[in-house]
This record gives structure tokens, C-alpha cells and sequence, in this order.
């Protein structure tokens, strides 16, 4: 399926260059709630694709924090490098971003979530999972139920993920996602009451 090139994609080529070469950029960020767009300085560690959207992950050093910014919320033209004395925590975005579904900044660790899936809908997991998983975490898998483990961050994209699927899916534990979910799917459902 072609996907239009999403707005902001041409911040991607400067942001590679900067996080390569270790520069402090600065950029006017405008996010969605805001009437106006605010300046922004970071030390880019790694520009991201998450669906169809591009984002740059990076230590602003004021106070010295982790965040992510959307290409698509960066203003045209506004991305210049600076100079400033900043050595940045370290930061290894692939260990980060491992066992979590999107891209955003996250506090809480990663919990054991065991999904249960039907026999035809195990299949379609195995052939394009959401999420890596290796036969070590399949707990069940017979011609009545295919079990895995998955082990990950439990966050909005998770849920959103978990809704996309509707009733292929069961979530068994933990119990803390089983709530959200149900909370999520009934709030969706009352909108049609």
C-alpha cells in the first residue's frame, strides 16, 4: 500500500546528521493542544518511524530529560544546530525501545502479558506478530488455543493494539491489563449507547 509521506518527513535527513554527529539542535515544536509552537533543544540520540509518523528521541538538557518529538509538530525551517557545551546521559535507544509497542517515553517496566488467541487467529500471530516473541514463550499451541507470553511495557499503544484485534484476542494476565482493556473497550462501546 503506498502511504502519503507523512508532513515533517524532511526533518529526517538533518536529525540523522545531527544524532551521527553528536549535535545540539534546536527547533520551534508546536504540539496539537498549543496555539503556539515552543523552542525546543535537544541532543537527538535517533530519529523513529512508528506508524507512518517520524520522531526524534533526544536529551533536552533544561532540565535534563529524555523526550520525543513528532516531525509532523516540528516547524518547517526551524531545525538549526547550536552550539552548546551538553554531554547528554547515556542512552541506548534500542535497549530502550525493546519491549515497548510505539514511542514515547516510558516509566514503568516491562510485565509478563500472556494473550490467548483461537486456533486460526494463533496462525495469523505466528505469520505477523505485533510484537517479537520467541517459541520459548508459546505456552499453548494446539488445534483449540494458541497461548504466548509476551514480555513488554504496558502502554496506550499495547491497548490500542490489543482493541484492533476485538475478539481474536483474550488477554489473561496481568490483571492491572485486563482492567484497562475492558475499561477502554466499554468506554468505545457507550459511545454507541
Amino acid at each position: 500500500e503506498a502511504v502519503p509521506p507523512g508532513r515533517g518527513n524532511e526533518l529526517i535527513d538533518p536529525l540523522l546528521v545531527a544524532c551521527m554527529n553528536g549535535q545540539v539542535v534546536q527547533f520551534d515544536h508546536q504540539k496539537y493542544t498549543d496555539s503556539v509552537p515552543k523552542r525546543r533543544i535537544i541532543y537527538p540520540h535517533q530519529v523513529k518511524e512508528h506508524r507512518n509518523r517520524w520522531y526524534v528521541i533526544g536529551h533536552e538538557p533544561d532540565p535534563v530529560q529524555l523526550r520525543v518529538f513528532g516531525l509532523d509538530r516540528i516547524i518547517s525551517g526551524t531545525v538549526q544546530p547550536i552550539e552548546l557545551a551538553f554531554t547528554p546521559p547515556d542512552f541506548d535507544a534500542d535497549a530502550y525501545f525493546r519491549p515497548a509497542l510505539g514511542v514515547a517515553i516510558y516509566d514503568n517496566p516491562a510485565e509478563a502479558v500472556v494473550l490467548s488467541f483461537g486456533y486460526e487467529q494463533g496462525l495469523h500471530f505466528r505469520s505477523q506478530p505485533f510484537f517479537p516473541f520467541h517459541e520459548s514463550d508459546v505456552l499453548t499451541d494446539t488445534t483449540g488455543e494458541f497461548r504466548v507470553k509476551l514480555t513488554l511495557i504496558i502502554n496506550d499503544e499495547l491497548l490500542f493494539e490489543l482493541a484492533r484485534l476485538g475478539n481474536s484476542v483474550k488477554v489473561i494476565s496481568p490483571p492491572t491489563l485486563v482492567s484497562r482493556l475492558t475499561g477502554f473497550l466499554q468506554r468505545a462501546l457507550e459511545q454507541y449507547a
